[in-house]
């Protein structure tokens, strides 16, 4: 938990600072004294560092005249989710539970709230992201089983390709879209893109995807097109997500505690055999 929490807090604070204290500013219709005097960008801050999104707008910023154009960082609410997932598989190692018959239970109902999300929209996005998470923990189960196979992956292309037709894409995408993914990515005969050559931006990528989308279009009056706000803000993105990693992400990563060491002589022999 500590290095997940290292891998997902420092970058998140230091992005809805900046959210809040630097882009907001520029765009809200108040003076400068009034919203810096207003309590609601801070609350901003610790709110959603903390994960608790109930303050996701900003006083007076309003970035284009749409049903999103008040959100500063629309994307926010999935690290909610994900840390829930993480906190899941806390519970359920700490009862001896991380097995594969409960893992498929969980997708199972993961699917099933994909499927009536009427019916089951109590559990809200944890519901909603079930599928995702537990199809990849199942596969992962199975991973020393010869799971990963050109013939299995050929056929999980050709069931997400027919639930389209079916209108049954999102349902499908956790069984069939998860299975791709991780096949493609453990594929040894594919070849290695050097992606992380200049650090690891994914995380980056993700926490000012939004603001920057959102600060473009606000930029160009609202009138640019998707593709031109797309060409404009994926070198402003990864720029900052260039600065994240080197400054922020990876000095924390440096903080991850170390594997504890052996406690006995014996108990290192065995480790070694």
């Amino acid at each position: 938990m500590a290095k997940r929490a290292l891998r997902i807090f420092p970058g998140l604070l230091v992005a809805t600072t900046v959210s809040a204290l630097v882009l907001a500013p520029l765009v809200t219709r108040l003076s400068p004294s009034a919203y810096f005097r207003n309590p609601a960008p801070y609350l901003y801050i610790l709110g959603n560092t903390l994960l608790d999104l109930r303050v996701h707008q900003l006083p007076g910023v309003t970035f284009v005249a749409n049903r999103v154009g008040h959100e500063i960082n629309g994307s926010l609410w999935t690290l909610r989710v994900e840390f829930l997932m993480y906190l899941t598989v806390l519970a359920l190692g700490s009862v001896r539970l991380l097995r594969l018959p409960v893992l498929l239970l969980l997708l199972l109902l993961g699917l099933a709230c994909l499927e009536f999300q009427h019916s089951l929209d109590f559990l809200g996005g944890w519901g909603w992201l079930l599928a995702f998470f537990a199809a990849g923990m199942v596969l992962y189960k199975l991973r020393a089983r010869g799971i990963f196979d050109g013939r299995i992956a050929a056929l999980a292309l050709l069931g997400l390709v027919l639930s389209v037709p079916l209108r049954q894409f999102i349902a499908m995408f956790p069984i069939f879209g998860c299975y791709l993914a991780l096949w493609l990515a453990l594929n040894p005969k594919l070849p290695v893109i050097a992606a992380a050559r200049y650090g690891d931006l994914s995380y980056g990528l993700y926490i000012y995807g939004w603001p920057v989308e959102a600060g473009v279009a606000w930029a160009c009056g609202g009138r640019a097109a998707w593709w031109q706000v797309f060409a404009l803000a994926v070198p402003l993105t990864a720029a900052l997500a260039f600065a994240s990693w080197h400054l922020v992400e990876r000095p924390a990563l440096a903080l991850k505690p170390r594997a504890r060491r052996l406690a006995t002589p014996a108990a290192a022999a065995t480790q070694r055999a």
